[in-house]
This record gives C-alpha cells, structure tokens and sequence, in this order.
C-alpha cells in the first residue's frame, strides 16, 4: 500500500499539545467534584514526611481532565512536582521509578507523578513486578510517588496485583462534567475529521503499534478506551449523544479497532464504519463518504492479507470501495482527495494483476500528481509504470527508465519511504532482464540494506528471493542459499512458513509495523511441551539454588532452538526480584577467540537491549569486571554457551581450556547475578569430567596453600566443592527429549493454521501416526514432513495418500532433492555421492572426514573424483540446511547425517548411482576416443602446417631468385647499353675516320676490308639478336652476346690498330692503302 508519511511517533505524548487543543477544558476552574478531589490529593502529599515513601493512585479517564488537574497541582502543590512518562515497554515499575531519579533529578523534596501506565503494552508482568517489589519500594524509594491510572489499569490491577492495591489507599477520582464530556469528544472527532480531509497525509500515522501511539495526534487524540468509557458515563447520565457525534464515534472505534489486525477485530471495524457511512450518505456530504469507503477498501485490503483462501474476493471487495471513495470525491469541494488516495486503487490493482485497469488508474494518478506537493505519490505512479513495463508489456527498457524516474522523484523528497527499497527491487529485475546482472545485484544489495523485514516483510522476502536467484544465475551456489536460508527464516519469524525444516527455530515476530519491541516465543516452542521445557528453565535461572545448568538431549532434539527462539526471549521480560535478565549466548569457542567473541556478544546485548556502552572487552578479565558492574546496575546476567561440545574439539590448547574453566569458576563463584548454561549433546556429557577434575585438583592445590599459611576458609570451601563434587548431577543437569504424539499434533495443527496453510483433521492424525517411532515424534522430522507438505500444498489425507504407499520416505526423499538442486544443476551428482558416501552398508550413519568422503567416492568409481571440485560447498549447504552436522574433532572435523531413517532411503539410490557411474564411464569412454580422434586431427593438422610453412618458405626463396635473377637481367641489360654506346661510338668514329681518310686520300675501293667491315657488322647483328631473345625470356647465355659483340671489336680494333701503326704523313697527303685481307 502508500506508504505513510509521517515520521515515527513519541512514545510520550506531549502535555503542551493536549493543552493547547481545542478540546481542553475551557477554564483552570475544576468542577466542584474535582476541586474536592484535588484538595484530597494535596492533603495527601503535604502529609508526607520527608524522606517518606508514599503511593497514590489517582484515577481519570481522559487526558485532558488529567492534563488540567496536572496544571493545578503545579500551581497549589508546595512541592516540586517531575513527571515521568513510561515507555510502552515498560516492565519494571521500581526500574523505571530508580532511573527517573537519576534522569529527572528527582529528590526527597519533589513528588514524582507518572503517566503512561494505561499504555504499557504487558500490563501483567509490569502489575506482577510491582506486586512482588511493593517491600522492595519503601526501602529504596524515599518521595511521594503519584500513580495515574485508568479504570481499567485500576480492575487489572485489583487482579493482578492484589498485596499492591492493598497496600494503596484509596485512588482519588477525577471525572469531567456531562457538558465538558461532550465537548471534549465533539472537539476531538472535529480534528479527527478535518486532519482526514487534508489534501496531503496518510490515513493513519506510520507508528501502527496502538500501545506507541500518540494521543496528541489529531488521527488519535481519542483512544478506544476514552471513547468507551465516555459512552458508557453519558449513559450512566442517560445523555443521549447526536447521531452526528455517534458517527464520527464509530469511525473512531472502527480506527481503534483495526490496529489489532485480526479477522475478528477488522469485521468489527468495518462493522463501525458501515454505522458511520449509513448515516453520512443521508447528510449529503460526499467528502466523508468517501473517506469512509477508503477506510472499508482498507480493512478489506487487510483482510486479504490474513485469509489466503478468500485473498482475491477481497481484494475486489477493496477495489470496490477505492473506486466509490474516488468517485465520492469528484462530487464533492474537497476533489483534492482523490489525488491523495488514488494509489490504494492502484495497489489494489496491482495485487490483483489487472494490468490494463492499472495502467488507466496509474495514467489519471500521473495527471493528478503534476505539483511539488505530490513528490512521493508521482514516485509511486513511476513504480505503476516500471511493474506494467515488466510484467505487461514486456518492455524493460520502459520499467528501467521510470523506476529511475521514481528513485530521482524521492531524493527531493524528505518522506523517509520503504518505496525506494521498492523502487530499487524494480530498477533490478528491469536490468536482470536486460543482462545488466552485476549492476541489478548492486541494486538490490542496496535494496536490502534499506529494507526493515519488521515493516514491510513481504518486500524484504522478495528482495531476497531476486538476490537468490541472481546469485544461482551466476553460479555462486554458496552465497544463493545464504540468501535462501535467510528467506526462511525471516517467513518463519513473521508467521509466512509454517515449518522450516532442519534449520533452527528462531524468535517470532510480528509483522504489524512497529518499534522493534524485541523477539518473542516462537510459535513451535509455545504450542507444545517445550513451553515447559522454557518455564523450567527459567525457573532454574529465578532461582539462586540453580547457578549452573547444563542442558542436554539427543542429536537434533532441538536444544539451539529452545535456547534461541524460547529461553532467551522470554527472559527478556522476567525479573529476578527487582533485577532485569541480561542472556547472552555464543557458540565459538576456538583458541583466545572465545573471550573475543563472548566480549563481543555482551557489549553488543548490553547496548541493544539496556541502551549501555560497554569498552571493549577482550580478555576474560575485562569480562569478569564487566559482569561485576552489570550486578552493580542491578542486572542478572545468564551466560549461554551453546553446542558446547565443540569447546574441547576447537579450543585444542590446554592451558586454554584450562583458562576457560577457571574463567567459568570466577563465573559461579566470584560474581553474584550471573548464571551459565552449557547446552550440549548428551553422548558429550562425559568431556566435562576434564573441568571437574581440573577444578578438583585446583580447590586441593588451593587448600594446601592455604593450610600451609593458616587461612583456610571453611565457607569458601564449601561452596566451591559443592559446585564441582559432581557436574554431572542431576542437580545441574537438564534433559530435552523429543515429542509426545499428542505435541506433535499441536504443533502440526497450530503452526499450519497461523500460516494460513490449513491441514485438515484427518491428515493431522495419519502424518502423527507415521511419524511416531517409540511412542516419541523426533522435531526436525515433523519439520522436515512439514516442509514438503507446505511446499507441495498437501492438506488433505486424499492428497498424501496419492503421493504413494511410502508417504513418509517419498517426502523426506522431495526434501532431499530440493536441497541437492541448491548445489546446482552441475554438482548434483556430486551431491548425490556425498550423501551416499555418508552412510555404510550396515545402515548406518557413520561419521566421517572430508578426506574419508572423497576416499569414499573414489572407491565408488575413480571417475567420479572429477565431480566433486567443489565438495566444501556441498558439504556447507548440507549443514546449513540441516541435513548434516558438522561435529568438530581432533585432527579433522567429521560429519554426519542428521538422523537414521534417511539412511536406508539413501541406500536406495545405489541403482541410481551405479547408473550414474555407468554413464560417466561411457561418457569418459566416448571422450577417451574423441579425445584420440581429436590428437589425430591435430597431428594431420600439424603436419599440414609444417608442410604449408616449408612450402611457403619455398615460395618466399624462389621468389628471392626471381627477382634476384630479373635484378642480374637488368644489370646486364643496362651494361649492354653501354657496352652498345661505346662500341657503337667507336665503330662510327672509325667508320667515319676510315671514310674520310678513304674518300680524301685513296678514294677507291678496298673491297678487302669492305669485307672485314661487313664481318663486323653481321657479329654486331648476331650480339643484337641475342639481345631480343634473351629479352623475350628464351633461354641465351649472355656469355654468347659478348662472345658475338668480343669477335666484332676484335676485327674492329685489329684493322684499327693496323692502320694507327702506318706512318703517318703531314696532312694533305695520301697515304698508301692497306689490305685487311689477312685479318682473322
């Protein structure tokens, strides 16, 4: 639903406020009665002598004839007068009388005046106290104390605490006049009405507990009591009120009684506010119509909260009355309110999943809420808008963007609302569906650091079940069943599971939202014999003849759950006398940490539950002085060591156990107001001989000492070997065994009931029956059986009969499987095998190490040693959950199934894990010659690959040569080019030469060395021929182009030569001709 917008509620309410509000008495002049009444009162205290304790009771009904008398007494009274309101936790009269002198400064020469008393939520005890403390109260309380108290506080107490009301004299009274009766109740309903027609607020105040509530607040100035006593005084006056006022009083009543949240006390309340709305729709006023049809919508709402079966009729029935209530408004001058009160539709919608009615509701809500008034509302119409996204139109984009928008929307808004945790939950899931997983996981981390399990659980629950999921997603098996197990415990505590199976009980709690007021009993522990078993007990810790207890049963009797979910709770309200009960439990017990963490856990309980820093306690000595100074605050500490047979296995130093022992002795014999209790397995009992003879030996050596210088104490003595003669006496010790049939029944049948899981008669008597071996019914069984029932929603004998002839075995068996799954789908097998491994052939469950349940596997079959690479993880989810223990020993811990019946039932699946090992051998097999194939494949593949890398290596020589060779071509080439020119230059010159000198000297013919010339020639043309056909790529030695080109200049140069060595004559004249005819 919206969340309320109001800040937490005072536990007192404010005088200045009652004083100042219309409905006070219109002057400080008292009816004659009363003014009677206080001169009575005044007598009284200006009799008391000094350093006198004296008690009066003075009884009024109504706060603001109290406020007015108050203000009277202030005036008339020659003492000073300190008032002091009780929490409504309150269950120490004197304590709380003790610390007000302190706080208050209250002296011999004040009066004390306390208020408050018709609020305290456990009347009986703080009645029953104070009845037992009345000598206690004149020895320690030297004032006048003034008692106000209703006629009610008065009748209880008449009940409850007779020697006190004895003791008392008479109560002095103080009732209004008729007339100022009425107009206190006309004036209150008044403001009651005009704070409910306001455009902004919530319906009720954000505080729902009734015993906290403020009766300042105009939504409470009238409390159910007031109401009541008021009708039935103008009765006794036969005042007949007007049917106006009567309205407004049944819609008051109906408030009052809506806060019990019962299916009884919500029919009445929607009793009275049908009275009320009868008579408004005749008035014509529309406005307090429809806050009448919003109150009706929401005690349906609350209906379907408490009554599964019928959950969806009322949730139409709520959509009903929203929708007139909405309607109601647009008729009438406050139209305001239908932008205040539209999201209870669309929440109703919402649980309804009527998508296309929400998304039209949420689109006229956004239209509504366009003003800086309506931060939170938009917010909440944004979060409409992200659920339609995913769960509707499949668009988480679109549910991203406005869950977004939302969480902006309340960062500039200053109302403190779980809906950012809402919000966050939807950004989440929006980006789970995106992929964006590691930032959905920061989200809702965030989510549950917000969230408050005691105000909004189902949300709380929800945030967990995404983190689970997310977590097994992502294979983090270990961490998705932490969040799994936290799941189940916090629907354990709120009143969601009916059973939570192997795990432990722990301390109920309510889900009204509310002040944690602390743990109560939890249900299981209440509803059958173990609620003796807490009685005995704490009778044992009330009474000084029991210092030490040492609590033990069979293996998985339940002995952690009735010291956690019964013992320690209910201790939180007893007192010893005058004296408030500190417990503090620990369960570590490792070398010189458990003074660590025993420290830890009393700093912690101190300051939780008394409000009282503590130092740092981390030696045994410091423990010791704490537990002094907590006798000094007149406390009673019980030290609660539980499963303390892991002491002498994890504390493997024996000076340590050693000092441990002496650190208890201290304890029990040096420490007044402090109690120990061991709780331990009874096949353990025998390991605390260790501390009695230690202590025996200790108390000779002591003596001897003593003697020897002539200061032996007698008393001491006494005391001490008392104690220790014989620890395992029937004096100190306490035995829990299981359950009767007839418990156990109760148990099955109260415990379903409160979850609303309904197990018929019938179904009740056959699942006792089965379970019943030995005339007793073993607990974790029962919780085991009901775990599966609940989960497989099985609440007729018809539905367990179908299951199969072997019910009992067949549940266990689904219980089992669903714990395997949590170790995820890829460990499952190795799952399978652990628990085998865990039991032997003859039936039994014997204990065993991690290296004896790997050894155990192998042997089954080696393959299956590759299974179980994450053993540690399967073996914690196991003891997490239950089904194992683990029991530390010396070297190495073991581990051990939690009971016998599931042994055979394990057994069993021998078939199915030979089938198991059958597959993985063919599995193996088939991978064996995949694995040979694949070797193959990839020395081929090798092979090609070196061939590929010689080949390209080929390729990248030959390609060097190519061009290697094309470089030489090219050389060659260009040196015949210049070869070319010069020969050609020279066979010009000479031609040219040889011309000259021929045509100017001889001028005639030498056919002769014609001839040699065109033997020249033709070589010069068979060299040029060469030329071409090496450039065409055929094959020609250039040794052969120079061969030709050699015999042409050789020719060339001989003729040459030949004629450079004639003589030469002058120029002009002709030189004789020679004949080339002998040139070779």
């Amino acid at each position: 639903m919206p969340s309320t917008t109001m800040a937490d509620i005072p536990h007192s309410p404010d005088p200045s406020s009652i004083h100042s509000s219309p409905g006070r008495l219109s002057s400080d002049q008292l009816s004659p009665e009363n003014e009677r009444s206080l001169k009575t009162l005044l007598r009284t205290i200006e009799r008391t002598r000094e350093d006198e304790f004296t008690l009066k009771l003075v009884r009024c009904n109504y706060a603001s004839l109290r406020h007015q008398v108050m203000q009277r007494l202030k005036q008339d009274c020659p003492l000073e007068i300190e008032e002091l309101w009780l929490d409504p936790f309150t269950s120490s009269l004197t304590e709380a009388i003790a610390t007000a002198q302190v706080t208050l400064a209250v002296d011999v020469s004040s009066v004390l005046s306390i208020h408050g008393i018709e609020q305290v939520a456990d009347l009986k005890t703080l009645l029953t106290a104070a009845n037992q403390s009345r000598d206690s109260l004149q020895q320690h309380l030297s004032l006048p104390v003034i008692l106000w108290v209703t006629d009610d506080v008065t009748t209880r107490m008449v009940r409850d605490a007779p020697d006190l009301w004895n003791f008392i004299p008479h109560p002095v009274t103080f009732r209004p006049l008729t007339s100022e009766l009425v107009d206190i109740l006309q004036t209150h309903t008044q403001q009651l009405w005009d704070t409910l027609l306001q455009p902004t607020g919530a319906l009720f105040p954000q505080q729902s507990d009734p015993q906290q509530f403020d009766r300042s607040d105009p939504l409470l100035r009238l409390s159910r009591g007031e109401v009541e006593v008021a009708q039935r005084d103008l009765s006794d006056d036969e005042y007949e009120l007007s049917p106006e006022l009567n309205a407004s009083l049944q819609l008051v009543l109906g408030r009052e009684q809506f806060w019990q949240r019962s299916q009884s006390t919500l029919a009445i309340a929607i009793q009275h506010y049908r009275d009320s709305l009868d008579f408004w729709q005749t008035q014509n006023d529309p406005a307090k119509v429809g806050i009448l049809q919003v109150h009706l919508g929401w005690c349906c709402w609350q209906q379907a909260e408490g009554d599964r079966a019928h959950q969806r009729d009322h949730w139409h029935e709520a959509e009903r009355h929203f929708r007139a209530g909405l309607a109601a408004f647009e008729q009438s001058d406050h139209f305001y309110l239908k932008a205040r009160f539209i999201g209870y539709l669309g929440e109703t919608l919402k649980r309804l999943t009527d998508w296309e009615a929400l998304e039209i509701v949420t689109e006229a809500a956004i239209a509504l809420h366009q003003t800086d008034d309506y931060y939170t509302e938009l917010a909440q119409d944004y979060g409409f808008k992200a659920e339609l996204g995913l769960k509707h139109t499949q668009e988480p984009e679109v549910a991203q963007d406005y869950a977004q928008q939302a969480l902006n929307l309340l960062e500039q808004s200053s109302d403190e609302s779980h809906d950012r945790g809402l919000f966050l939950l939807l950004l989440a899931q929006a980006e789970h569906q995106l992929g964006q997983v590691e930032v959905a996981i920061v989200h809702l981390r965030e989510a549950r650091r917000l969230g408050r399990p005691q105000n909004h659980p189902r949300l709380y629950i929800t945030i967990l079940n995404e983190l689970q999921s997310l977590y097994f997603e992502q294979k983090e098996y270990q961490t998705a069943f932490e969040f799994k197990r936290e799941t189940i415990a916090i629907e354990s505590q709120y009143g969601f599971r009916a059973f939570i199976g192997a795990a432990r009980l722990r301390p109920q709690r309510s889900t009204t939202p509310q002040r944690d007021i602390g743990d109560e009993v939890a249900p299981e522990i209440a509803v059958s014999g173990r609620q003796q078993d807490v009685d005995n007990l704490k009778e044992r810790i009330i009474r000084d003849r029991h210092r030490l207890t040492i609590l033990h049963g069979p293996l998985g009797v339940g002995k952690s759950s009735i010291l956690q979910a019964g013992l320690i709770p209910s201790l939180r309200r007893q007192r010893v006398d005058t004296r408030r009960i500190l417990a503090v439990m620990t369960r570590t017990y490792t070398d010189c940490e458990w003074t660590e963490r025993l420290g830890e856990n009393l700093v912690k309980q101190l300051q939780d539950e008394l409000n009282i820093a503590a130092p740092p306690l981390q030696s045994s000595a410091n423990i010791i002085t704490q537990l002094k100074r907590n006798h000094d605050a007149n406390l009673v500490t019980v030290l609660i060591f539980d499963q303390f047979e892991e002491f002498f296995f994890n504390c493997k130093n024996i000076n340590e156990r050693k000092t441990f022992f002496t650190f208890l002795n201290q304890c029990l014999n040096q420490v007044f107001s402090v109690n120990v209790i061991l709780s331990l397995r009874e096949d353990y009992l025998h390991y605390l001989l260790e501390w009695e003879r230690y202590e025996k030996n200790r108390l000779i050596q002591e003596q001897r000492e003593r003697y020897e210088n002539n200061r032996l104490i007698q008393n001491q003595e006494i005391i001490t070997t008392t104690i220790y003669d014989n620890i395992l006496s029937q004096d100190h010790r306490y035995t829990l065994g299981n359950f009767s049939p007839a418990d156990a029944k109760a148990i099955l049948k109260k415990l379903s009931d409160r979850a609303q899981f309904y197990i018929e008669e019938e179904l009740c008597d056959r699942l006792v029956q089965d379970l019943t071996d030995n005339d007793e019914v073993k607990p974790i069984e029962l919780q085991v059986i009901g775990v599966q029932l609940q989960s497989e929603e099985i609440i007729t004998l018809e539905a367990y009969q179908s299951i199969g002839e072997n019910q009992r075995e067949i549940l266990v068996q689904a219980y089992l499987e669903s714990i395997i799954q949590d170790c995820g789908s890829k460990n499952q097998n190795a799952a399978n095998l652990i628990l085998y491994a865990l039991t032997d052939e003859n039936n039994t469950r014997p204990l065993k190490t991690r290296h004896e349940i790997e050894t155990e596997i192998q042997n089954f079959d080696k393959g299956f040693i590759e299974e179980i690479s994450q053993i540690d993880v399967i073996l914690n989810i196991f003891k997490e959950s239950g089904l194992i223990f683990l029991i530390p020993e010396i070297p190495d811990d073991r581990y051990q199934l939690i009971h016998d019946y599931l042994v055979s039932f394990i057994r069993k699946q021998k078939s199915f894990l030979e089938e198991i090992a059958n597959q993985l051998r063919l599995q193996r097999e088939e991978l064996t010659k995949k694995n040979k194939e694949l070797e193959e494949t990839q020395n081929k593949l090798r092979i090609s690959e070196l061939e590929m890398d010689i080949r390209a290596k080929e390729n990248i020589n030959l390609k060097k040569d190519i061009e290697i060779r094309k470089a030489r071509q090219k050389i060659v080439k260009l040196t015949l080019l210049i070869f070319f020119l010069v020969i050609g230059g020279l066979v010009f010159s000479t031609f040219y030469f040889i011309k000259v000198e021929y045509d100017n000297t001889y001028q005639r013919d030498d056919e002769n060395n014609i001839q040699n010339l065109k033997r020249a020639t033709l070589h010069i043309r068979k060299a040029e021929d060469l030329v071409y056909f090496k450039e065409s790529e055929k094959v020609i030695e250039d040794e052969l182009i120079l061969f030709e080109l050699v015999q042409a200049s050789v020719i060339i140069l001989f003729e040459y030569e030949k004629e450079s060595r004639s003589p030469i004559q002058s120029w002009g004249t002709t030189p004789k001709p020679r004949s080339f005819c002998n040139v070779p």
